[in-house]
């Protein structure tokens, strides 16, 4: 008992805000508007939400004005279908990969979301994009203990992302907080990196 209330407690400092409800006809005019701006996501951009999980409200207790406790990147099929390459786990925290969600389905199962454009160059947005997937192809599992130090052995959402954008030579995409002793990306960081700017959602 004692081990999962210091769970709670860092994963509530470490992943920010407050959850902000949305109806779910709402959620779904997001879909409608994801499909008229397609022409203008690309590869790489990144997707943020506010889950329904039972981790979720967790994971936005640090974020007050988004509330945002879940990121992922964007990702175009040869078909054209859309889908979010991100590490999640399962509410009990088990079972976590990184893996490949269908953009709608992503979106179907938040309370809010939002996309912003990633303004890497062309060639490190290349090297960001397949560090990405090659955590995706190996099914990196999910860390738990929220470890930035094991050289990408297991990953979070926040951290696959963040230790992908200094693989393609960008140490400043988002920040280290230290909590504890301990450092940790926030979702928060990631959200406020110079990098990414206003694309749509919300």
């Amino acid at each position: 008992m004692r081990w999962i209330g210091i769970v709670l407690i860092v994963t509530a400092a470490v992943f920010g805000g407050t959850t902000l409800s949305v109806e779910k006809s709402a959620i779904e005019s997001r879909i409608d508007a994801i499909d008229k701006i397609d022409p203008s996501l690309v590869t790489g951009d990144i997707i943020f939400r506010t889950g329904t999980g039972f981790w979720s409200p967790y994971f936005a207790t640090l974020d007050d004005k988004n509330g945002y406790s879940h990121a992922g990147m964007l990702l175009k099929s040869s078909s054209g279908s859309w889908f979010v390459v991100h590490a999640e786990a399962n509410d009990d925290g088990t079972d976590g990969v990184v893996k490949k969600t269908p953009l709608h389905e992503f979106v179907a199962g938040s309370k809010k979301f939002e996309i912003k454009q990633n303004n890497m160059s062309p060639s490190k947005k290349k090297t960001f994009v397949a560090s990405i997937l090659k955590h995706l192809s190996q099914q990196t599992p999910f860390d738990s203990f929220f470890d930035i130090n094991d050289a990408g052995a297991k990953v979070y959402c926040t951290e696959l992302i963040w230790l992908s954008a200094k693989i393609a030579g960008i140490y400043d995409f988002g920040s280290a907080v230290k909590i504890g002793g301990r450092d940790f990306i926030t979702v928060d960081s990631i959200y406020h990196s110079p990098y990414l700017q206003d694309s749509a959602g919300r």
